[in-house]
């Protein structure tokens, strides 16, 4: 009899040697940056062009993610430290995809052409600096 362990090794294993004889075309592409969590940034958004849907976020490990937002792209705003709103997310539009704002959650997939497809976002607004520039009397 084998350990469940000895079995999950020789089915990743196996799964491996499969993946090797298939070639690089079989190797999934890369999903994008991922918080599973979707309670701390993983980036800001550097921009948002509405009429192509290209969205660019600047990641905290200092790369860029560069994707498309489609009209099946799910957007979720997190309303976390607001007052009067909490619990779930809302659902968002590509109006909440400003830049500055931190992003959550980003899930993507790879096109036919290569390119990355956002299929998932959640962004959080942030809260705007205040203004210690004026003078009191």
């Amino acid at each position: 009899m084998f350990s469940i362990k000895t079995r999950r090794i020789a089915a990743a294993l196996g799964a491996a040697v499969i993946a090797a004889s298939l070639g690089a075309s079989a190797v999934a592409a890369p999903k994008g940056p991922s918080n599973k969590g979707g309670k701390k940034p993983i980036g800001t958004i550097a921009s948002f062009d509405s009429a192509t849907g290209a969205l660019a976020v600047d990641l905290k490990d200092g790369t860029q993610f560069t994707g498309t937002v489609t009209e099946d792209t799910k957007i979720k705003v997190d309303h976390r430290g607001k007052p009067g709103k909490k619990g779930n997310p809302t659902t968002g539009t590509t109006a909440d995809l400003v830049p500055g704002y931190q992003v959550l959650r980003l899930k993507s997939d790879a096109a036919e052409d290569g390119s990355l497809v956002v299929e998932k976002v959640k962004v959080r607004k942030v809260a705007a600096a205040s203004d210690d520039s004026t003078e009191q009397s």
